[in-house]
């Protein structure tokens, strides 16, 4: 690989490809992906592109962590109203039901 391209930009255009986003260009031998020709950005863009994929992915993981906690604390509360109701420690046959 050139020194010129970050290591893990290949892997994400490899990666990128397979998610059939856009438009593809379909190889049927090894040799034809080592004489096909790939435009990548200078190197100082590639950082700054890697960089800023790094900072939104743990975003989005922590949108992620979030989210299953609250998940978790919402299956806490409808098995304790589950409970309260079934021992009767709340009444709910006046509730309305959607």
């Amino acid at each position: 690989m050139p020194s010129d391209v970050l290591p893990h930009i290949a892997d994400a255009w490899i990666y990128f490809s397979k998610t059939k986003v856009g438009y593809e260009i379909p190889l049927n031998r090894a040799e034809e992906l080592g004489n096909t020709i790939i435009s990548l950005p200078l190197l100082e863009e590639q950082k700054l592109i890697s960089q800023y994929l790094v900072q939104k992915t743990a975003e989005i993981d922590q949108q992620k962590a979030k989210i299953q906690e609250a998940i978790e604390l919402l299956k806490e509360y409808r098995t304790a109203l589950i409970t309260n109701a079934v021992t009767s420690k709340i009444d709910v046959r006046q509730i309305p039901i959607p």
